[in-house]
């Protein structure tokens, strides 16, 4: 059993009744039971048998505790309400040792402690049971098998009818309840067999001889006579002695002369003897022999006598005891068992011509007993209750109570001669009850040496009255009584949290049973439950002391009450998720440490644990504009992280703080030499949940590199859990790397003819945007003479283009409309930048770029022949509209798969002279990004590699490769022509 506090108690319910019926035949599993011990063996076999109590020479003063004989039975046959603690327990489990190789069966007094464990050690108190108690041992299971009290088959069941019986008796239990099952309703059908049988018994099992005289015929001289020899009511097969005077004896068909054994039919013969011729035997010459007339007269010579002989039949006694063991563990139950112990012998003597028993002395006597505490203060109130006892001090019959006055003591009436047992049922207050017999001696020997004698009349006679005092049993306060409750100190709950800071626990602790001004150590330290060993952090234990004051003795009868509150202290209590933690706590008496003290260490008590919970947190940061894994290289780039959060405590504010992280140098995203980190405070709903933060930054500087997202989640500012993970892709992000790549021309020619309204297109390629995104393009004309924008009408000169790109690389194009014969001979060169809701993504703004550059005709007449670059597949963005890739170029001739609603053109186009071979502007097909196959949008486990303007392909593209190889080779070829064209024309 183990100790619980501050459980209320259950409802009173009905007692299952179930009426005793005779025993029926055996069912199978009743068979089957009985047959389990001759299997089973050792111990179980022992037990199941039942019978008996053992024999012992003295009550064992240690016992070793062996294996329950049952197993532990929690829940399946009833339930008790334990009186001290305040409590139901349906839980049982049968202790038992061994002592010279016997078993030895304990029953629980005290429901509410704990078990002695196998392995321990029992010792003995030095103190018997209640007679109550001792009277359901004797007639309950143990002293018998379940087959002599009538249940064959159900060891189990009246095991556990016997322990409920124990309690009944002790005192310990006030209520139960049986289960409504099959095992629950035989054990109680037993419970009520064991209470009615333990109320007949008026002995106390000590060994009672009787003789059965049958046939006697005192003219023949021959009787039978029966030794019967009983202990517990049950007939007892004991060699013993005999002694005959005057007559012969068999047993059994055979002569005795000194040794006879029990409940055996003995025939007796007087033995006959001649008149004046001497003795057959040599005891038959005795005072009182009778002669038998023969054919002659009396005495006359020839004749015969018979003698008045006599039989004396003495047996082993014995008696039983019930003593009360306690295990040698903290806080563990007081036991009891039966043993049988020698006693005084017991003689009985029989013969033809009983000599009457000469008279006592008359005389009476009485007693006073004396009680004291363990202070040395007199005891007044104590209860003795009064008992006859035979010759070996065993318990009789009861004859009445006596009560401690004022000064502790209590005054018998005039009794007659012989043994009494004074038995203490009730003491003091706040004093423990010692139920040790007191043997008082009011025998005339003991009396005429120890006692007092007065004359007094009694009925009218005067006779001597002796007067003996006795001491009482010395009571011992009771030890304190604790409950206690642990819980958070922050919040009393039962949960705390694992921060990496301090965790406080409060002990509330209650007491009884306390002395009044004597002060009391209290201390308390926490255990692990699932260890059962001390915490400790950085190698100290959680403990804490206190010294309490009792207050002056009040009217109570349970001593003092008091409470208290002890604070444990957990200095990091990082190291305890998912632990539950145990308060065990103790009480001594300042000055009596040793004698009055109570340790509370329940490793399974709810009121005294308090769970930390186990917090997690994993998180998801994506893109806030696209809901994507890539960020792209702006000055205003915004992650939203979701955090995934459990086993937080509802209602409680935590404070949620990341910061953003460079894979590739594994230190912190920085802004204008600040961190990149957010904050975000909430309460938390539920103890499972999410919560976002966001934090926008500029990550320019951070293109191809992989960024991470590291959160902490603080309570009470204090580290609670983190997410550090700098591989995790679910917190990681890509940075891209835009580029921007263009070729402007007048219908693939790089001169034009100064006009009012020229028109000249660029081809802008890209590479590494996200597609499905909404982009703008916007580009101007720079004129390298001045490096002012080209303007008309005094506007610069501007074109704009708005596209989503459905794959990472692509082109759009752009048409600037300009006033040429303002810049005749004059380079004009095209700007662009890329932008992405408002802020610049990438842009290309290089003057002296060839590919960017047409040049403006002097009017020479003569045409600068420009290289050429084989046409790509693919379409080109109109520069004015919303259009993707596939769109269609409303406005120019454009090369393959292009449609042009304005234009005739081929696939081919002729400039006029000089003639050369032209190579396409744009890129190959080989060369178009392919569509993205990723849905939703996921990061690869590593992050990306750095890589240029992708316009020689991909990178483990041989193909791609050698047309971007040809690409660069014509690019700088034109810009050689080109520049040799400048010196033809004499333009600077």
């Amino acid at each position: 059993m183990k100790v619980r506090h501050f459980i209320k108690p259950k409802k009173k319910t009905e007692i299952l009744q179930v009426k005793a019926k005779p025993p029926r035949g055996l069912s199978f599993l009743s068979a089957i039971t009985m047959v389990l011990p001759s299997v089973l063996g050792s111990t179980q076999k022992a037990f199941a048998d039942g019978h008996h109590y053992i024999k012992v020479d003295k009550v064992p003063g240690l016992v070793k505790i062996d294996d329950n004989s049952f197993g532990p039975r929690d829940g399946q046959i009833a339930s008790v309400h334990c009186i001290r603690g305040n409590f139901w327990d349906s839980r049982h489990q049968a202790v038992h040792g061994k002592v010279e190789g016997k078993d030895m069966r304990f029953y629980c007094l005290e429901p509410e402690k704990i078990t002695p464990v196998a392995g321990t050690s029992s010792k003995s108190k030095n103190q018997v049971a209640k007679a109550a108690v001792k009277k359901v041992l004797m007639v309950g299971f143990g002293a018998n098998s379940a087959e002599e009290m009538g249940f064959p088959g159900f060891s189990s069941e009246a095991e556990y009818a016997t322990q409920v019986a124990v309690w009944e008796a002790q005192g310990a239990i006030d209520r139960i309840t049986w289960l409504n099952t099959a095992s629950g309703k035989k054990a109680h059908e037993i419970y009520n067999y064991v209470k009615k049988e333990a109320a007949k018994i008026k002995g106390n099992g000590a060994t009672k001889l009787t003789l059965k005289v049958n046939d006697v015929d005192k003219t023949a001289g021959t009787a039978t006579i029966t030794p019967n020899l009983e202990e517990n009511a049950q007939p007892i097969s004991r060699e013993g002695k005999v002694k005959m005077t005057g007559m012969t004896a068999t047993q059994s068909s055979s002569p005795i002369t000194n040794k006879v054994m029990s409940n055996k039919p003995v025939k007796v013969k007087l033995i006959e003897t001649s008149n004046g011729s001497g003795n057959s035997n040599n005891d038959t010459n005795q005072p009182g022999a009778t002669t038998r007339e023969g054919d002659g007269e009396s005495g006359a010579s020839g004749s015969t006598a018979i003698a008045s002989g006599s039989i004396t039949f003495t047996f082993e006694g014995r008696t039983l005891a019930a003593p009360t063991y306690n295990a040698q563990l903290n806080n563990t139950q007081d036991t009891v068992c039966l043993v049988s112990l020698p006693a005084k012998n017991v003689t009985k003597t029989w013969s033809f011509d009983m000599k009457p028993v000469s008279e006592k002395t008359p005389g009476k006597a009485q007693f006073d007993i004396v009680k004291k505490d363990d202070e040395g203060n007199p005891v007044e109130g104590a209860k003795f209750d009064i008992y006859t006892a035979d010759d070996g001090w065993s318990q009789d019959e009861f004859i009445g109570t006596l009560t401690t006055d004022k000064n502790g003591i209590a005054h018998s009436g005039l009794l007659d001669y012989g043994k009494y047992l004074a038995i203490e049922k009730s003491t003091g207050k706040n004093l423990e009850v010692d139920y040790t017999p007191v043997q008082v001696d009011l025998t005339e020997d003991n009396l005429k040496d120890n006692a007092k004698v007065t004359k007094e009349k009694v009925d009218g006679e005067e006779v001597d009255v002796y007067h003996l005092t006795v001491q009482g049993p010395i009571n011992n306060h009771k030890p304190p009584l604790m409950t206690s409750l642990l819980t958070n100190l922050e919040d009393n709950s039962k949960f705390a949290q694992p921060i990496k800071g301090p965790v406080v626990l409060n002990e509330h602790l209650y007491f009884s049973h306390l002395v009044g001004t004597v002060s009391y150590n209290v201390h308390a330290w926490l255990v692990d439950k699932a260890t059962g060993q001390p915490i400790t952090i950085n190698g100290q234990k959680i403990e804490a002391n206190k010294t309490i004051g009792s207050p002056n003795e009040d009217g109570n009868d349970d001593g003092i009450e008091a409470y208290t509150d002890i604070q444990l202290k957990i200095p990091d209590a990082s190291s305890l998720a998912g632990k539950d933690i145990v308060a065990f706590s103790e009480i001594a008496r300042s000055d009596k440490p040793d004698h009055y003290t109570t340790v509370h260490q329940d490793i399974n008590d709810k009121n005294e644990t308090i769970h930390f919970s186990k917090p997690e947190i994993h998180t998801t940061a994506v893109n806030k504009e696209t809901e994507g894994k890539k960020l792209q290289p702006t000055d205003g780039e915004t992650i939203t992280d979701t955090v995934d959060y459990k086993e937080l405590i509802p209602g409680k504010e935590y404070t949620l703080h990341g910061i953003v992280m460079d894979k590739e140098t594994g230190k912190a995203v920085m802004n204008n030499g600040k961190n990149v980190e957010f904050t975000k405070r909430f309460t938390a709903t539920a103890a499972n949940g999410s919560v976002k933060a966001s934090v926008t930054f500029d990550d320019h500087h951070y293109r191809n590199h992989r960024l991470v997202v590291f959160e902490s989640l603080y309570y009470t500012d204090y580290l609670l859990t983190d997410h550090r993970d700098i591989n995790d892709v679910d917190q990681s992000l890509d940075v891209t790397n835009p580029q921007l790549h263009t070729t402007l021309s007048d219908n693939t020619e790089k001169l034009v003819s100064p006009k009012p309204e020229n028109t000249v297109e660029d081809v802008v390629r890209y590479t590494d945007l996200i597609p499905g995104q909404t982009y703008s393009i916007r580009g101007k004309l720079i004129d390298q003479v001045t490096g002012a924008p080209v303007v008309k009408h005094g506007v610069p000169v501007m074109a704009t283009a708005t596209f989503q790109p459905s794959m990472p690389n692509g082109t759009v194009t752009l048409t600037f409309v300009f006033d040429g014969t303002q810049y005749t001979g004059h380079h004009l060169t095209a700007f662009e930048s890329l932008y992405f809701n408002g802020r610049i993504v990438a842009e290309h703004a290089d003057l002296n770029d060839a590919s960017q550059t047409v040049t403006v005709d002097n009017s020479h007449g003569i045409a600068i022949p420009v290289p050429t670059i084989p046409r790509p597949g693919g379409t080109v963005v109109n520069n004015n509209n919303n259009n993707n890739n596939n769109s269609s170029n409303n406005n120019s001739s454009n090369g393959n798969n292009v449609s042009n609603n304005n234009e005739g053109n081929n696939n081919t186009p002729v400039v006029n002279q000089p003639k050369h071979d032209k190579l396409a502007i744009l890129p190959t097909g080989h060369q178009v990004a392919q569509a993205q196959t990723q849905s939703p949008e996921a990061l690869p486990k590593t992050a990306p590699t750095g890589y240029s303007l992708p316009q020689t392909g991909s990178a483990r593209d041989t193909l791609a490769q050698n047309v971007g190889g040809i690409i660069v080779v014509m690019t700088v070829s034109s810009m050689v022509y080109f520049v040799k064209r400048k010196q033809t024309t004499g333009l600077d």
